[in-house]
């Protein structure tokens, strides 16, 4: 009996090893492996929550106009929060340091907005430098716009 219980431990364990990859983090790794060598390139989502009316929570992103930023933005919308923009900050750091957390308590975050250079992130090549702008507001009864802007930038001579 204990043996199948070890057994069945195992495979339990066996199955968090195998969970899918975050799909905002493989769609930054993308987004930042495509940048070509010598170039810029940048998304940038914008999030509402109540702006009044019957759809007030939502998402826009704009990937202006280059292929690989479109999965990034179909990422970003479909798997951020419209309610709380600091945890889609904490999501894109936790993407770019996996090896860190960044716990802040979110309920009792009303501001938070600065700019991140992070010179490498896990599964990126080295050559590409990710920007992470933020600006998390949270207002209660006026139209704040928290945005998250991620911009990959590759060496000119790729390494």
């Amino acid at each position: 009996m204990a043996g199948g219980l070890a057994l069945a431990g195992a495979a339990l364990l066996a199955g968090c090893a195998t969970a899918p990859p975050d799909p905002v983090c493989a769609a930054i790794r993308d987004f930042a492996n495509a940048t070509p060598p010598g170039t810029t390139h940048a998304v940038e989502m914008t999030t509402r929550w109540f702006t009044g009316g019957l759809f007030g929570a939502r998402a826009e992103c704009v990937d202006g106009g280059y292929g690989p930023g479109r999965p990034l933005c179909k990422a970003l919308v479909e798997h951020s929060s419209r309610e709380f923009p600091v945890g889609n900050v904490q999501h894109v750091l936790a993407c770019i340091h996996a090896d860190r957390r960044f716990d802040l308590p979110v309920a009792n975050v009303r501001a938070l907005s600065g700019e991140i250079v992070s010179y490498e992130m896990p599964g990126v090549d080295g050559s590409v430098t990710l920007t992470l702008v933020f600006d998390a507001i949270q207002k209660t009864g006026s139209e704040a716009t928290p945005s998250l802007r991620l911009v990959a930038r590759r060496d000119p001579a790729g390494r």
